[in-house]
């Protein structure tokens, strides 16, 4: 396992690479609203602001409790009985597949989800006398309906979606609608997403029994991070499918009456879910497939073309072209504060600034490249301020006094230093940018945005 792992980070450095060398070969401009002048090292991500400067630190922290919803608001609810009607504000399951179907499909069936190399292949086939009929594409349609976490439910969606490539389908269509943690109540004018966290915990937890009180944000989990509308005869993405400049795709959009032929899985969601990974472990997964995945949600989703109504968020990734902003996950939050679980607490703070290093230099990052990197740290720690930070610490990071009344304000985004020094100090901006216990939408779409991302 070991080896695997190496080998797997090996390659990930390498990509990493020769995309940060080919973005400073290219001169790509780094704004999402375009550049006027890429000779001009301004306009890049000229949007956004940078994280590393007090006045925009400023600005993020005053916007970033926006979406933050009262608690007792869904308490009320479920003590007046009504928890059944968590999610009814959501349009989900077959409703949502059968108005889909009814918009865009020719044709419109069920099949089993592949257990063996035999209905592998007889799928396979089936696709094939499809698209030899008539030419019309062959789609997979899906609505999760996992009762289970938001960053869980998104990945073994798109699991299916990879699945459904390697089987053969042109492009999977898939509604990640209010689900699990993720509630909608029919009087309310948008989702909202509940998950345990720290921030308002003591300080000092209880191993053995850790407190970790619910807090509440508004998202969408298709709208904000995917762009999709939430209903189906409006703007949905397919997976896969190959997308132009312009927004639209080869399958949909420039046919606007062309009809398709759709498939959906039977069967239960658990069944489905444990089909799926079977599938991926046994005939795996080819990186054409991957590559048409992860193409095909990068142009739905840029944001000069995604919906009106999605709000701009502010990362703290502005500045000069010539500095590459690495985004890095540390969990803690859902699995305890004193789980090992993240990287800094596996290596230690000395070895993660060697590992830091690392990186650096396979990028090239630093002299005489001409670029340094930028570490911003998503995490969650128990308290609201600097002050509380300094108590209980990150991983890795050193907070500094900048006097009591700068310390005892609300923060969601610091800056910070490593607690080991790097040796590579020319390759890394002097501080590390912190955003703890934020607003789970920003945090998403921000390390959507690093140029890198470790996690």
């Amino acid at each position: 396992m070991g080896r695997i792992l190496r080998c797997l980070r090996y390659t990930l450095i390498v990509a990493s690479s020769r995309a940060f060398a080919e973005d400073l070969e290219g001169g790509h401009c780094y704004s999402s609203r375009g550049c006027t002048s890429l000779s001009d090292e301004h306009q890049a991500r000229l949007e956004d602001c940078s994280a590393f400067n007090s006045t925009c630190l400023f600005q993020i922290n005053r916007s970033s409790a926006d979406d933050q919803v009262d608690l007792q608001k869904l308490i009320d609810m479920v003590e007046a009985g009504e928890r059944e009607q968590l999610h009814d504000g959501a349009l989900r399951d077959r409703a949502w597949m059968d108005r889909f179907a009814a918009a865009y499909c020719k044709s419109w069936d069920a099949t089993a989800f592949p257990r063996t190399t035999e209905e592998f292949e007889r799928l396979q086939k089936r696709i094939d006398r499809l698209r030899r009929d008539d030419t019309s594409g062959v789609l997979m349609v899906h609505s999760d309906a996992l009762e289970d976490g938001v960053g869980a439910r998104f990945k073994k969606a798109v699991e299916l979606v990879a699945a459904s490539l390697r089987v053969g389908f042109d492009a999977a269509v898939l509604a990640l609608p209010p689900a699990g943690s993720l509630v909608h109540p029919a009087q309310w004018e948008h989702p909202v997403w509940c998950h345990e966290s720290p921030a308002d915990g003591p300080e000092q937890q209880d191993v053995s029994m850790p407190d970790y009180p619910m807090m509440c944000w508004r998202f969408d989990l298709q709208r904000d991070l995917l762009a999709q509308s939430r209903e189906p005869e409006g703007r949905v993405l397919f997976w896969g499918a190959e997308y132009f400049a312009n927004g639209s795709t080869m399958i949909s959009a420039s046919h606007p009456s062309r009809k398709f032929h759709c498939l959906r899985f039977e069967g239960e969601v658990g069944h489905l879910e444990g089909s799926v990974w079977n599938l991926i472990r046994k005939e795996g997964l080819r990186r054409t497939d991957l590559q048409r995945l992860f193409a095909s949600a990068r142009a739905f989703a840029a944001v000069d073309q995604v919906l009106p109504e999605r709000r701009e968020v502010l990362c703290g990734f502005g500045g000069p072209y010539n500095v590459k902003h690495v985004a890095m996950h540390v969990r803690r939050g859902d699995v305890g504060l004193d789980a090992k679980y993240d990287l800094v607490q596996q290596l230690g703070s000395a070895a993660f600034s060697e590992w830091l290093c690392s990186l650096a230099s396979a990028v090239e990052a630093g002299t005489p490249s001409g670029f340094q990197l930028a570490l911003h740290i998503f995490t969650e720690a128990a308290g609201r301020s600097r002050s509380s930070l300094m108590r209980v610490g990150v991983d890795g990071l050193h907070f500094e006094s900048l006097g009591e009344a700068e310390d005892d304000k609300p923060v969601f985004h610091t800056l910070a230093s490593l607690s080991s020094p790097l040796t590579c100090a020319d390759a890394f901006l002097k501080h590390v940018h912190v955003v703890v216990n934020n607003n789970p939408r920003d945090a998403l779409l921000c390390m959507a945005r690093a140029d890198a991302l470790i996690t």
